[in-house]
């Protein structure tokens, strides 16, 4: 409905969806946020990707379940210590594995996959829950 009632573009309005669905999984209140971004990741499909988790399987489907790759994971948390670093912010020690946690809560969340839908990213079919 919020598309149709909007002087906004739908892909603007996907854009916010997707740096809002990152800033819950961000600390508390938020509190790694900026130094995510600072490092150059400003969605939860940017997280995603640079830590390679939208890799495409043999079938050129994306799984967002998969893990991230470590090597990548280091890269981003070292980036984003960096700026905090230049930017007089303490980084918390454990970035890299508040990295994977991050990654982790934002796949189960329904929203990113409809996020990755409309960015055009093939997905692998979820498999159905035991409910």
């Amino acid at each position: 409905m919020l598309v149709l009632r909007t002087n906004f573009a739908t892909t603007q309005i996907v854009d916010w969806i997707d740096q809002a669905l990152l800033y819950p999984h961000a600390g508390f209140q938020g509190q790694w946020y900026s130094m995510v971004r600072s490092a150059g990741v400003r969605s939860a499909s940017d997280l995603l990707d640079v830590s390679g988790v939208l890799r495409p399987d043999d079938q050129d489907r994306v799984n967002p379940a998969s893990k991230p790759l470590d090597e990548l994971i280091t890269r981003i948390a070292g980036a984003a210590k960096h700026q905090a670093a230049e930017g007089g912010q303490v980084a918390p020690p454990d970035l890299t594995n508040t990295l994977y946690v991050m990654c982790d809560a934002l796949c189960p969340d329904p929203n990113i996959r409809y996020v990755l839908a409309f960015m055009g990213y093939e997905l692998r079919p979820e498999p159905p829950s035991d409910i």
